[in-house]
């Protein structure tokens, strides 16, 4: 994102995957603290396409809000 002259200029070429670990192998996910990523597989067994979403999901310290 840049500025010009009080226009916003907002060029998005790419986005990255997200950090975490598959969320659905992460266990417990009420744990505090607990941060992963969605993965989402579009392909076949035979032939993969797995993709991960960009977001970064984080619960709190008590495990009950995400953000």
């Amino acid at each position: 994102m840049s500025f010009d002259n009080g226009a916003i200029i907002f060029d998005l070429i790419y986005v990255v995957p997200g950090g975490g670990q598959n969320c659905a192998t992460a266990g417990n996910l009420r744990a505090a603290n607990l941060s992963c990523s969605i993965f989402v597989d579009y392909g076949s067994q035979a032939s993969p396409d797995v993709q991960i979403s960009p977001y970064l999901l984080t619960n709190g310290p008590a495990g009950n809000t995400v953000g």
